[in-house]
């Protein structure tokens, strides 16, 4: 009995406590070539997560750790995408000047937002997106990507590798994964198609805003390339924009 008794007690501290953390790929990553290609600047790293399965509010990604040496962080983008090719932002050209992320932690049920915070970030934070979103039902098992990008690097830069280096990040999945995203609100404006800048509707909160987005992108940029402030969507949609 003593012996059956001993084993639901460890039965329910695993249950209640479990835990695994997955490393990931390290090394340097370029600043861009040119400021007209950012995206040259961009080095994707790989962890490869085994033996989780589905991920839910029961299951699921808790974190994202991360080390990261910079001289400006204000000109990197970080998103993390999953195996199935889902992708959420990190960190996007955070303005707080200063160099590096160290043991910088992004997860959902932090409480301080990473926009709020200075290098190096040291410390639990909110991403830029929300990490949650992950834990809808998708298989974690696979390879994920961080993938980091230089975005304003300049020419001068280019032989000081040593300064942009990914030197270690990681995953960490829990039975306390990050808060799912908020439900996607239905849709309280339906923008006209077709519309042109003179019957541009007046928006003062994107919430609940939806629109065709077929097609490319149209936009009339004239001069400083505010069109006296109406902005195309997609399909040559317009609206008006004034912040409330």
């Amino acid at each position: 009995m003593k012996k059956v008794f001993f084993l639901l007690v460890l039965l329910c501290v695993w249950v209640a406590g479990i835990s695994q953390v997955f490393n990931g790929t390290t090394g340097i990553f370029p600043p861009p070539t040119t400021f007209s290609n950012p995206s040259s600047g961009s080095e994707t790293f790989t962890a490869n997560v085994v033996n989780i399965g589905a991920m839910g509010t029961a299951l699921g990604l808790e974190s994202v750790t991360l080390n990261i040496n910079h001289p400006n962080t204000s000109e990197l983008d970080i998103y993390l995408e999953s195996p199935v090719g889902m992708r959420v932002s990190l960190f996007m050209q955070n303005e707080s000047t200063g160099a590096n992320l160290t043991n910088t932690v992004f997860s959902g049920n932090a409480i301080i937002s990473i926009k709020d915070a200075l290098p190096p970030y040291t410390g639990t934070f909110i991403p830029d997106a929300y990490l949650g979103a992950f834990n809808n039902g998708q298989n974690a098992n696979g390879i994920w990507r961080l993938v980091v990008n230089d975005r304003r690097g300049t020419n001068g830069n280019q032989n000081a590798t040593n300064t942009r280096r990914v030197t270690g990040w990681s995953l960490k999945f829990s039975n306390t994964p990050s808060k799912a995203a908020p439900v996607k609100p239905a849709c309280g404006i339906q923008l006209p198609s077709g519309n042109t800048c003179a019957q541009a509707p007046t928006i003062c909160d994107f919430s609940a805003l939806c629109g065709d987005t077929k097609g490319s992108t149209k936009s009339v940029w004239t001069g400083s390339g505010i069109d006296g402030g109406c902005f195309g969507v997609q399909n040559n949609t317009f609206i008006k924009f004034v912040a409330s």
